[in-house]
């Protein structure tokens, strides 16, 4: 159990535009934040 899950990570910064009024990341916008890690 050492080991990490993933072999690659991407660090990137959550606009305030894809946030809702909780400051949690609207569902709608992972996609893009999927394909940005690809």
């Amino acid at each position: 159990m050492g080991k990490p899950p993933f072999k690659f990570s991407a660090r990137t910064r959550v606009g305030f535009s894809d946030t809702d009024a909780q400051g949690i990341v609207y569902y709608g916008r992972y996609l893009p934040y999927f394909d940005l890690a690809r």
